[in-house]
């Protein structure tokens, strides 16, 4: 059996230093006030039934993976149907916050 051609790998791993990224030192001090903040925009948006809010926890090109853990939706919903999807979630009940 003939090798199958494989592509080169590359000599280095795109590191920061490599794409000369400098990330925000202080970045590591805000994870829990950032987390925290997303958290609490994401009970309003469930909580006040509003899918707009809801979307707005996304970015443009993100991706809903976590359905299944508020319904038994086993899809992924991508940035472009997060509305509506989240509309009819969030209006039926079947995303709920338990504290």
């Amino acid at each position: 059996m003939a090798a199958r051609p494989t592509k080169p790998r590359p000599m280095a791993l795109p590191t920061h230093d490599l794409l000369g990224y400098k990330p925000d030192v202080t970045i590591e001090h805000q994870v829990h006030e950032i987390a925290q903040k997303w958290l609490t925009n994401f009970e309003l948006a469930c909580t006040t039934h509003d899918a707009n809010e809801f979307l707005d926890l996304f970015t443009t090109d993100g991706i809903w993976r976590d359905v299944i853990a508020f319904t038994n939706d086993l899809r992924s919903i991508p940035a472009v149907d997060i509305k509506q999807a989240a509309s009819v979630r969030i209006q039926c009940g079947l995303v709920r916050i338990s504290r």
